[in-house]
């Protein structure tokens, strides 16, 4: 173990070095290739610098992280983070701008609220794994943009399912801009949660997005001027930390979730993050829970296909996050749930090869740096003209 913590905080003092070499050549090569892939564009050369401040910053905090993944990990695949659409971000920004849950520990839902036990939902114990996201009864990942409106792609994600599912009808948007104009008792962009849009929609119903469409921005309430399209009738939830009760209810419909969202998902790539890979004492975000297995939480984000594993994130089972502290979901009275999620396939692991590393990249080089600390590259190429010399060189140097 001492070994492992010397090794790591090695890694992490030499990639900060490596880093740091000739930022006039490298790094401006990389940043040039970052803002083409994702379209980036500034008001300005002070606003570009800042970001690109930092880009330098998220990249030293993605390789902590990929590092401390590699030795730390129990898990069958180890989180990893890198280079995203959010690595030119602040991140007091990020948490201002892409989360936005607020706690409802003032908030009463009267008799329109229930917590129920794995007995009441009636637990199968004999499905080992779900996953609603590979059914026809969840929309696509949506993109909240740079307004902190999690709470209402939460909310209306469940809404959406469980319109499929009680309905029979095809999944479609629900109307989130409706919830950030119209719910008076959260702040739209300024955060909420999705236990506030419950009870909107049980009062007023919800119409479709085609109908109330996103602005990103809250406005006034137009809620008046359209006949709902569903409404509920109230709400579940659990006692927090009820994981055998979390399981049951996601056994009959996807749950709105909120977690610690930190800088750890800013940089996230893939893989199942751990449990001390963010604190579950802070949650930040709303977010959709929609399948299990034996090891990890599968959460659907709003952050776009194009951010995680296709908009999606795993969590280690457990309390990741504060994953299992406040859970909730809708219900309407007198309807028949029959449908059942697809079980996740077991599938048998089979060996595969050492992954190839392209050293220009040194993310995604010195974040898969192995316990012996050098590089996986596929050639001498590779390696003569990336940062993975430079850190082998330096690893050489002092041991």
């Amino acid at each position: 173990m001492a070994k492992h913590l010397f090794l790591t905080l090695f890694l992490i003092i030499s990639i900060a070095f490596v880093i740091s070499i000739d930022p006039d050549d490298d790094d401006k090569t990389e940043w040039e290739i970052f803002k083409a892939q994702f379209g980036k564009n500034y008001d300005s050369l002070e606003a570009e610098r800042a970001a690109f401040q930092n880009y330098l910053k998220n990249q030293i905090a993605a390789a902590k992280a990929s590092t401390k993944s590699a030795v730390y990990g129990s898990n069958e695949e180890p989180a990893k983070f890198g280079v995203n659409k959010f690595s030119d971000v602040a991140h007091a920004d990020f948490l201002k701008n892409f989360t936005g849950h607020k706690n409802h520990s003032n908030h009463t839902h009267g008799n329109h609220s229930k917590k129920y036990t794995a007995v009441e939902l009636g637990a199968s114990a004999g499905v080992q794994s779900v996953d609603w996201s590979q059914t026809q009864y969840i929309t696509p990942v949506r993109n909240q943009g740079q307004c902190g409106s999690c709470w209402t792609f939460a909310s209306t994600a469940t809404l959406e399912s469980y319109y499929a599912i009680v309905t029979g009808n095809p999944a479609q948007y629900f109307s989130t801009q409706e919830l950030i104009d119209c719910v008076t008792d959260a702040s739209g962009c300024d955060g909420g949660n999705a236990e506030t849009a419950y009870d909107f929609v049980i009062k007023n119903g919800i119409v479709f997005d085609s109908k109330y469409s996103y602005q990103g921005q809250a406005g006034t309430c137009n809620s008046q001027s359209f006949t709902p399209d569903f409404q509920i009738d109230s709400q579940g939830s659990v006692t927090t930390g009820d994981e055998n009760a979390i399981i049951a209810a996601l056994q009959n419909q996807p749950l709105a979730v909120a977690v610690n969202a930190n800088q750890n998902w800013q940089n996230y790539k893939s893989g199942i993050l751990a449990a001390n890979q963010c604190d579950p004492s802070q949650v930040n975000h709303a977010v959709t829970l929609v399948g299990y297995t034996d090891t990890y939480w599968k959460i659907k984000n709003s952050w776009g296909e194009d951010w995680g594993e296709a908009g999606y994130i795993r969590l280690a089972r457990g309390d990741t996050c504060g994953v299992t502290q406040d859970v909730s979901w809708p219900i309407k009275n007198g309807v028949s749930q029959t449908v059942t999620p697809t079980p996740t396939p077991t599938q048998t692991p089979t060996p595969t090869p050492a992954p190839v590393v392209v050293c220009s990249d040194r993310i995604s080089c010195c974040g898969d740096l192995n316990t012996l600390g050098y590089c996986n590259v596929s050639d001498q190429t590779k390696f003569e003209t990336g940062y993975c010399k430079q850190l082998f060189l330096l690893i050489l140097l002092i041991f």
